[in-house]
């Protein structure tokens, strides 16, 4: 699910960054201070509702949002990121 958001993302202009897991993620974080996170809830080893807490405690962030959307069809995705 990763890389086809990220492929969307690049074509759009933006460097996305990816980690496999929360704890690599939080890590990321910290050294490359992103404009944005993107999460998946699921994730293993650390899921993104423990990630979201570090975020969210994180003095770094100035502001957190958070967005609850259900499940993004992958065909959409698939389909932006093939392009017209």
């Amino acid at each position: 699910m990763c890389e086809p958001v990220a492929k969307v993302l690049r074509k759009e202009g933006y460097k996305p960054l990816m980690a496999a897991d929360g704890i690599e993620a939080f890590e990321l974080y910290k050294r490359r201070l992103p404009d944005l996170v993107l999460l998946d809830l699921n994730m293993p080893r650390q899921n993104g509702w423990a990630l979201l807490k570090k975020l969210a405690n994180s003095i770094r962030l100035p502001r957190l949002s958070s967005s609850l959307v259900g499940r993004i069809s992958l065909d959409c995705l698939r389909s932006r990121a093939s392009g017209p």
